[in-house]
This record gives structure tokens, sequence and C-alpha cells, in this order.
């Protein structure tokens, strides 16, 4: 293969891999606007009246990731929560800088921009009811962000006050019989304020998939047809189509591998936040994808010329 042919089968891939990267990001951006646009809460949410207690040790409730948000005080517009989860790994929250809590009860917070702070050291804290906590992020990817007044506090105490009513989140809760807790609950509470979708998201979403699938058989095509002659002069000194086969897989393989490091150099350089096990099924199909074309064009090449087994 010419080099240039070469050069052109690999900036098919990697712009192919990046369009998938950047098309991760967006994903990510977007449930990130969302719950920024809804004070935090999914659409899975609900409000129960059962103590903190009640909830923890409801057994079919820890068979998956929740989290629950307790308004303190009388503040009923979710300016100041504290939360607790069963997972701190299962759900990260809208951050434009710093890091979300990583374990139960660690007393620090994370603040909108408006919030007031008090500077100690090197570090900012809100104070409350004579309390510190450490602020250890900040809300607000958009610029004029509905968390810009919020603050979320990770500390047990509130909630051992069994002061209801909560407020119950998670990806699979509807997936549990929370009827248990409280018959009647409230679904949707806090989603009030922006649409959770967009209508333009969808239609971007499938050009771009389509854009992709048709980029790695394309890429596919091309590899091949630039090593069909090759291959015949090959296999009529004497060289196997098997043997081209296995060579012609492997050095895409190779060069699947190189464009996805690339890829993962270009999420680095510019910071994306990506769906990292997503994105790595994603391109898992990708090559899937690549050889079974690859393979698929060399079988019908051959079918197609009258070759018998002997060939392989």
């Amino acid at each position: 293969m010419k080099r240039g042919n070469l050069f052109i089968v690999i900036s098919i891939l990697l712009c192919t891999l990046i369009l998938l990267l950047t098309l991760n990001y967006y994903n990510v951006y977007q449930n990130f606007l969302i719950f920024e646009s809804n004070d935090l809460y999914s659409k899975n949410n609900i409000t129960v009246e059962q103590s903190y207690e009640d909830i923890i040790s409801n057994e079919k409730l820890n068979d998956v990731s929740f989290r629950i948000f307790y308004y303190i005080g009388n503040d009923t517009d979710g300016n100041i929560r504290a939360y607790f989860s069963n997972d701190y790994n299962s759900w990260i929250p809208p951050l434009k800088k710093g890091r979300f809590f990583r374990n139960e009860d660690t007393k620090e917070a994370i603040v909108g921009k408006n919030v007031k702070l008090k500077k100690i050291g090197q570090n900012d804290f809100f104070i409350l009811n004579d309390k510190q906590y450490r602020v250890i992020g900040y809300f607000g990817i958009s610029e004029n962000s509905f968390l810009d007044n919020s603050v979320l506090i990770n500390d047990i105490d509130f909630f051992k006050l069994n002061d209801p009513p909560y407020v119950i989140d998670g990806e699979e809760i509807n997936n549990v019989n929370l009827k248990v807790l409280r018959k009647g609950y409230v679904k949707d509470a806090g989603i009030r304020r922006v649409l959770e979708t967009d209508f333009f998201t969808p239609i971007i979403l499938i050009f771009s998939k389509m854009i992709i699938i048709g980029g790695i058989c394309l890429a596919s095509y091309l590899y091949f047809l630039k090593n069909r002659k090759e291959n015949f002069i090959k296999h009529v000194i004497g060289k196997s189509r098997w043997s081209n086969l296995k060579r012609d897989i492997l050095f895409l393989t190779i060069l699947f591998f190189i464009c996805f490091v690339i890829m993962f150099i270009f999420k680095i350089l510019f910071k994306f936040q990506v769906d990292i096990g997503l994105l790595i099924k994603e391109s898992a199909f990708c090559y899937i994808l690549l050889i079974l074309t690859y393979f698929s064009l060399f079988i019908y090449e051959r079918r197609k010329a009258g070759g018998s087994n002997e060939y392989f």
C-alpha cells in the first residue's frame, strides 16, 4: 500500500474516532445541563415521608445505587441541601471545577458562584450554623447556572434528625417497588424549570452515528481496495489468501489501535469529560465493524473470482 493511501485510511479512522469522542462528550454535557437545570434531579426522583433509617435499611432499594437529598431548615428552593448516597462513585453532578464527594459524611460542600464563603488559609469554607464545611467543588458549567446559589453538604447529621420529607433519586430506582416506603408518592418533584430534552439532540445523535458507521466502512473498503492488487500478486507467487487475510487484519488492528491512542491523547489535551465505559464499548463496536467489513469484502472478492478452498 502506498503511503498516501495509508494516510487516507488513517485520517478517516482518526476523524471517525474523534467524532465518536465528541459525540460522547456532547451527550455527557447535555446530561449535565439537564441536571443543572433541574436542581440536580433526574426524572426518576421521588419524595418520601419515611424516616432516614427506614430508607437506608430497605433491602430492595439497596440493591441499586441511589442518592438522597434533604432540604435544610425552611429552604424549599433547593439552595441548601444535605446529600447522602449508598454509592458515591455512581453519580457526579455538573461541576465547573473541583471534585465531588468520595465518601459519606466528609463535612465538605459543593457551592455555586454566588454563595458567600469564608477564606481560611488556602481553602474556601461554607459556614452554616457556626459549622465549617470545606468547599471542594463549584457548580455552574453554564454561564448563568440555576445552581449559582446552591449548596450541597455532605453531612450525615442532617439525616439523623429524621425530619422528612426526603428526595430519593437514581438511575435504577424505577425498577424498585418504592411504594413500600410511602404509598401515593409524588414523582418528578423538582423537575419544573427546563425541558429535559431539546428538539435537535436526537437528530444530531442519529446523523452523527450514521457518519461514524459510514466512516468505519469506508476506511475498511479503501484499505481493501488498495491491497487487492498486492494480495493478488502474492497469491500468484504462491502465498495463500488466508495468510494475506491474517496479515491485513493484523495491520488494520494496529492502525485502529494507533488511532484509538491518539483519540485518548486528544481527550486529555482538551479535557473532555466523557463516559469512559461507554466510549470503550463504542470503540470496540467500531473495531468489530471495521474487521467484519474487511472480512466480508475479502470473502466476496474470492467468491466473485470463483476461488476454491485450496487458496486458503
